[in-house]
Formats: structure tokens, sequence, C-alpha cells
């Protein structure tokens, strides 16, 4: 059985509830089977449990169970909106709007099916958290009731908010007429929703209403910003009712939940309103039972430059989340690499979260590819192997895949010249980028490196680690929706954890211990409680024997 379910990611099922599974009639009551564990064990001369019958069956059923893995997404912030967009735009064109497409990709993975006249709309299966103001012209309720009269209203003074118009990509995509990239540009894609392709469930939207967007002001009292961990824990209080109702009704809507990505800032309140809410869904849904093993993940974007106020709330969202997370992805972009186009715009929203969305894009396509799957489950394990307190990903990479064509034109002075001499041409320096929030020294040493790469065999057979084939990793490039922000669209990701982390763990451990002001108190906490354990990460991301002064 261990076998089996490695092979096929089933962690909760056991001999009895197979037999269930296997008498059941339908899909969805054998998926419902991993709830309970008192199922009657039934004799082994049972003519079902022969070698023959039994396998077959057992591994078409498997099957079938297996293929409903859900994928629940929370995105806190704009930036993070952004990002969750052109994720969900690749989705969006997986789905078959002809009979004779060919299907490639599960889409109920990361969307919610609903059938209704013999038609199927698809919803993401997410929950979409911003400030006020922060979904520009979408209205929570804006595709499911008309627009309101305000006629009864005549005479009485109303305060309204400035409006915001939809641009032509939106209108375009209202009238069911084409659209191009052409129609967006850095100007009209502010808000995330200039130029989303789907349509958001009402519950899907929650807004923060006290605080606005962009810069996070409280709106009755402008010296109180949303920039910190503790500000942010306790607004979450405030919506965890809220939070709570919308995750339950997406859970109603799935069979056999996969796992959870979060999306969440982490140099101010996004952070501390993002572990509140890590661990009240952990605590709630995922501590008991046959949920006790799951997979909650967090990707957390750093701001380029902040404030020391920025940097204690970094080092207690970094430290909490990673607690209170099964995988942490702290994602940054090195921008002095050769790998982004000189148009590239760091201030831009849109530009930025492409970038991110293409190293999470080419994990989110194993998830739900019809061939070759790899499951949450299977990436967690393959990185932390058995280490489960060593989960910050803090090695992220995007790699230009090196290219043979069967004639080039050679334009380089120094190729040229090496020809000449009859000498060998030097090889052309792939490009890469830096996707990882915290830098890592050249004498880092990784404990493991996962890899997802286009179907290149020779590319395969060159890299040390686990790889994972992903035959549409570059979809996103080609959207209509995505910006052109990469020198090359040949591109393959990489990711590891690495002893590189305990060098900025150890900066950290000596930034609290100097703290001493009661405002900063405030956003640290437990001063003592934070210092252990950014002692216990370091122990973690330690390779071998160090000198007792090498580890302070």
């Amino acid at each position: 059985m261990s076998m089996l379910s490695e092979r096929w990611g089933i962690r909760e099922l056991n001999w009895p509830q197979i037999y269930f599974i296997l008498n059941a009639s339908d899909c969805t009551r054998s998926s419902n089977a991993r709830i309970n564990g008192d199922l009657p064990l039934h004799s082994s001369d049972d003519p079902l449990w022969s070698t023959k019958t039994f396998k077959k069956k057992l591994l078409r059923i498997i099957d079938q169970f297996c293929l409903m893995q859900e994928v629940i997404s929370i995105a806190a912030s704009s930036s993070l909106g952004h990002l969750c967009t052109h994720l969900y735009n690749v989705q969006e064109s997986y789905i078959p709007y002809l009979k004779k497409t060919k299907i490639t990709h599960q889409n109920d993975i990361f969307l919610e099916p609903s059938k209704q006249n013999g038609r199927v709309n698809y919803y993401p299966r997410a929950i979409n958290v911003q400030l006020n103001g922060g979904f520009g012209f979408l209205g929570k309720y804006t595709f499911q009731d008309p627009s309101i009269d305000l006629s009864a209203f005549d005479g009485i003074e109303l305060e309204k908010k400035p409006r915001v118009d939809k641009n032509v990509y939106q209108q375009s995509l209202d009238e069911g007429k084409p659209t191009d990239n052409l129609m967006l540009n850095i100007e009209n894609t502010k808000f995330f929703t200039d130029y989303n392709k789907l349509i958001y469930r009402p519950y899907s939207l929650l807004s923060i209403e006290d605080y606005t967007h962009p810069e996070g002001t409280h709106k009755h009292f402008e010296r109180y910003k949303f920039d910190s961990f503790k500000i942010g824990a306790e607004e979450y209080k405030n919506y965890e009712d809220d939070v709570d109702e919308s995750f339950r009704k997406l859970l109603e809507s799935l069979d056999n939940i996969q796992g959870v990505s979060l999306f969440s800032e982490l140099d101010n309140g996004w952070s501390g309103f993002t572990n509140e809410m890590l661990v009240h869904l952990r605590d709630e849904y995922f501590n008991n039972g046959v949920s006790s093993k799951y997979n909650l993940w967090c990707y957390a974007i750093g701001s380029k430059s902040f404030t020391k106020q920025d940097t204690l709330t970094r080092i207690k969202g970094l430290i909490e989340l990673s607690k209170n997370s099964s995988l942490l992805f702290p994602l940054g972009i090195d921008q002095q690499l050769s790998l982004l186009l000189s148009t590239f715009h760091p201030e831009s929203l849109w530009h930025r979260g492409l970038v991110h969305a293409y190293f999470v894009n080419s994990i989110w396509s194993t998830n739900n590819q019809s061939e070759g799957k790899t499951t949450m489950a299977e990436y967690e394990a393959n990185l932390l192997r058995g280490y489960h307190k060593r989960n910050i990903v803090n090695e992220i990479r995007l790699n230009e895949v090196e290219t043979n064509t069967g004639t080039t034109v050679i334009d380089d002075p120094r190729i040229i010249e090496a020809v000449l001499r009859g000498e060998a041409p030097p090889k052309k320096e792939l490009r890469q980028l830096d996707l990882n929030l915290l830098s890592n020294s050249s004498s880092s040493k990784r404990f493991f490196s996962q890899y997802i790469i286009p179907d290149n065999e020779k590319l395969k057979e060159k890299l040390d680690g686990k790889v994972c084939v992903n035959k549409d990793i570059g979809k996103l490039t080609s959207l209509d929706s995505s910006p052109a922000v990469f020198e090359t669209d040949n591109l393959y990701t990489e990711f590891a954890q690495s002893t590189g982390l305990k060098d900025h763990l150890k900066q950290y451990r000596q930034i609290i211990q100097r703290v001493r002001a009661p405002k900063d108190i405030e956003i640290v906490g437990d001063k003592q409680e934070l210092i252990e354990d950014i002692s216990y990460l370091i122990d973690e991301y330690t390779q071998g024997y160090e000198l007792e002064e090498e580890s302070d």
C-alpha cells in the first residue's frame, strides 16, 4: 500500500476505506470515503479481493479518486491580486470553448465548474482580499445584480467615490469582441481587474473597509497606515468570520482538497493579516484527523526598499509564516540580471506580477496537466525530505534554456574572431533571473534542488536534482493579457533550500536582540520567543559542523 500511496499521492486511505471505494456506486461517494476510518473489514475470501479483479479495479478507482485534487488560492493585497490574475488567466486559456478542443489540463483543479442550462461556467477557487478601492471598477456584485436605481435619493447629498472606468480591454471582453495585448499598457493596468478574464463569485471578494488603496491609509485617521505586522494581525480579527464563511463555501464545492496557496506581501500589514488567516484556517480545517496532513503554501513578496519598521515586520512575518505554513516562498526580483527587457517597468504591478507568476505557474500547470501531473504533496515531500521545519524555499530562479538551431547568424565579434583563428568559439552565456527575496552567497550549499522544465531531454539529463516536465511552461507569456518582460520565452524554473538562509537569519537575530523601543516591541511581540524561533531555524539551515564563534 505504501508504494501505491507514493505513486498516486494518497496519504489518508486505509484498506477498509479502499474496500468501500471499490464498492462505491459513484465518484462523489468514493471521494467522501476518506472522511471516516471505521468501515468494516471484509474477509479475504471475498471474490472482490481476488488478485486480478482487485488490482484492475483498484488502479482504476484510485485514478478516479486522485483525479480531483482541488487547490484553493487566497490573494491578499494589490500586488498579489495582479500575480493571481496572471495565474487564473492561464487557467482560463485551458477552458474548452469548442467541443473539438483537445483537453491538456484539468480545469476543475483551480476553477469551480457550474453547470446551468446545459452550459458550464468556471469561477476561480479563490478568495481575493483588497484594501478599500483595490478592486478598481469591479464591485462585489458587478456581474450578479443590475445597476442600482438612485432616483429615490433625489435631493439627498450622497458621498460618491471617484469612478474607475473599464478600459478598452475589459469593454471588449464584455462585448464578446477580440482582444489583443496592444489594448493594455502600464497606464491602464493599475488594477488587476483591468485585465482579469474570469468572473469571481461575490463571496470570493473581500474588502478591508477602514484602509484605502493604494497607500493603505486609515480612512478616519491619516497618520495610521496598514504598514506593520501587528496592525495587520489585529485587523484580521474584524474579518475572521467573513474569511471563514467564504472559505467554507469554497470547501463545499470540492471533493478532495489538495492544498491551499496563500499569496501575501511580507513587509507591511498584509504579513500579519495573512498569518492570522493562516493560523485560523489551519486550526479550523486542517488540524485533526485525515486533514492533519495538509499542504498550506505561502508566497510572500518583499519590498526592494524599506524602513526599520518594515525590517522588523519582515523578520516577524518570515518567522511566523514559516511556522504556520508547510512551505514558504519569499519572492523578490533581481533587476540587475539580463533576462529582463529594457522595457520592464519595476513599478508596474502588471509587469512585476507576471515575473513572479511565471515561477508559480510552472508549478500550477504541473498540478493540473493531464499527463505527468505532480501534486503539491509530491513537491513538498521532495523539498523537505523529512525536515519539516526547513520549509523556507530561499533559492528561486528562472533560467534560459540552451537552444540548438541548424543554422545560426553569427553576429558576435568574439565568435567571428575565434572561428578565423581556428579556435573553438566561446559558449553563449545563458541568462538567468533570481526571484528569491534573500540573496545567497556563492559558498552556500543546497539541501535539495527542484527543477521544472519544458519537454527537453538534453536539459533533463544535465540537471542534478528532481526534474518535473511542464510541456506548457511558457503559456503565460503567450496570452494577450501578458506584457512582454523577458528577453526570451524559452525558460525553466528551479527552487531549493540552501545554507545561505542562515546568514540572513543571524543578522535578523542580532537586529531583534537590539530591539528596545516600545513601538518596536509592539511589532515583534515576545522578543525572547522570536529570538529562539530564529535560532532554531539557523540550526535547521546549518549543514555539518560549525565552530561556536562562526555560528553566532
